[in-house]
């Protein structure tokens, strides 16, 4: 019997659900909730392991908090209605700055943190968190490191 499995691979942003970083997640929302968390965290691992689900979870955990379809904490469950998550999905959240290769490059230019350093001196939206993801940063030429 010889059938073609058909697998979908999905972006961690689109990614729902969280699996197996349950207590990492309430760690990090522990030091959130008590006002102890870094200015910045630094993950490592091999790729695919579930980082950037992780962060992009924590992520939609923080922004939805005073949304009308918030993040179940319970469950580790985007709610798809949130408007953060709608936001995050099509980069266009105010709050938020990804630097990331493109999929043609094989080196983060220099422009995108160009772009980064005005993204952070500008003022935060309703003065929410501004949070920025930088995703593998190995990535950067060195041009890009030096800025």
């Amino acid at each position: 019997m010889n059938e073609d499995l058909e697998i979908e691979l999905i972006e961690p942003k689109n990614q729902l659900s969280l699996f197996g970083y349950d207590a990492y997640f309430e760690s990090f929302t522990k030091l959130f909730e008590k006002k102890e968390m870094p200015h910045c965290v630094l993950l490592s691992g091999t790729k695919g392991l579930g980082k950037s689900t992780f962060i992009y979870h924590f992520i939609n955990y923080l922004f939805s908090k005073t949304e009308k379809n918030k993040y179940s904490i319970n469950d580790l469950i985007i709610n798809k209605e949130n408007s953060s998550y709608k936001l995050l999905n099509a980069n266009t959240h105010p709050n938020f700055f990804l630097i990331e290769n493109d999929n043609f490059e094989k080196d983060v230019k220099i422009e995108k943190v160009r772009n980064l350093l005005k993204f952070l001196n500008r003022s935060t939206y309703s003065k929410d968190l501004k949070i920025v993801m930088i995703d593998n940063i190995e990535n950067f030429n060195l041009n890009s490191a030096n800025a």
